[in-house]
């Protein structure tokens, strides 16, 4: 994320990539198409990028690996002003899946 490695990034995520935005608006919703975009766009803008992530609890199920994080994001992103710092702290959850012989996220990135 801090390298904004785009090809890194989405060689972690499935194709089956599916972030519904954790609400009933669709229009917020994030395939792999739409992942693929975010981070040849939007997040291209952001500079100074520092993130942290705390890993809580991992949980195991028969087809998914749930990943309960807590992460903290500082970046600064222009503005009609220039530039803006943000910073961001939040809880998360990634889901993972078997992939030959490693785990590709399919939600939470």
């Amino acid at each position: 994320v801090e390298r904004k490695n785009v090809g890194e990034l989405l060689r972690l995520a499935s194709t089956e990539y599916y972030e519904d935005g954790g609400n009933i608006d669709a229009s917020d919703d994030l395939d792999y198409a739409g992942l693929k975009d975010y981070l040849t766009t939007k997040f291209q803008d952001a500079r100074a990028i520092r993130y942290e992530i705390r890993y809580r609890r991992v949980l195991f199920e028969e087809d998914v690996i749930y990943v309960d994080y807590t992460y903290s994001a500082s970046y600064r992103i222009p503005n009609a002003k220039g530039e803006e710092w943000r910073r961001k702290v939040e809880e998360n959850r990634l889901e993972l899946i078997a992939h030959e012989d490693e785990f590709r996220i399919i939600a939470g990135m």
